[in-house]
């Protein structure tokens, strides 16, 4: 019985992370940021999951998901589906929007809120359209290598708070908060130049698409755009 619960439990698991790759998937194919639909609910006068929850989503970390998010989703996509834009004021989210596809089915059929909640159960598959293709493995580091890196995400740091008007103090800490509390301080530290990345650190940062401090800038960044 235990191991029949571990294999049960190992399969949502899996499965919960498949459903987060493919609302990841549909989100980038429409070029939304993790605040678009937010932004577009908080518009529009419709419920929406707050981009830190969609964040869990997204990383296969819902377990226990509430029914509302579900329901979020499907609204998002009748909207889609239905090119309901009533309610949108600012030009460059109804334009972003207007050019969207809303998520359907292998058979063209729109997905709902019941369709939602199976995919993150395992019981009903992700659609061709959104699946995960072949992902590469993490790339091979050398020092330099995980040196230009770290470079390249200091500077990124300094383009994006020169962007928004924040101060550098100010972008270190809440930059920094973006990656997990275990990653937190060698990430910042790295930011601030105090230190690089070595090779060795870097090994397990690597989602097969992207370097994770790569994503945690890019989080916060839209969360700096946003505010």
């Amino acid at each position: 019985m235990p191991s029949e619960y571990r294999y049960i439990e190992a399969k949502q698991l899996e499965a919960g992370q498949q459903f987060g790759r493919m609302l990841r998937r549909w989100r980038e194919l429409n070029h939304w940021t993790q605040y678009t639909a937010y932004k577009w609910a908080k518009e529009a006068g419709f419920e929406m999951m707050a981009p830190s929850t969609l964040s869990v989503f997204e990383n296969g970390k819902a377990p226990k998901p509430r029914p509302e998010s579900f329901f979020a989703l499907a609204e998002v996509n009748r909207r889609l589906a239905a090119k309901d834009f009533s309610g949108v004021r600012t030009s460059d989210l109804k334009e972003l929007i207007s050019q969207a596809e809303p998520l359907l089915d292998d058979a063209g059929l729109m997905w709902g809120p019941a369709e939602f909640w199976s995919c993150h159960l395992g019981l009903l598959p992700v659609p061709s359209a959104y699946q995960t293709p072949e992902l590469p493995a993490q790339p091979e580091l050398d020092g330099a290598e995980a040196q230009r890196l770290s470079e390249q995400w200091r500077a990124q740091l300094v383009q994006i708070a020169k962007q928004n008007g924040i101060g550098v103090m100010d972008a270190l800490s809440s930059a920094a908060k973006a990656a997990p509390a275990k990653q937190r301080q060698a990430f910042q530290a790295v930011l601030a130049g105090f230190e690089s990345y070595a090779p060795e650190q870097l090994k397990g940062l690597w989602d097969g698409e992207a370097w994770l401090p790569q994503r945690w800038l890019q989080s916060w960044a839209s969360k700096a755009s946003a505010s």
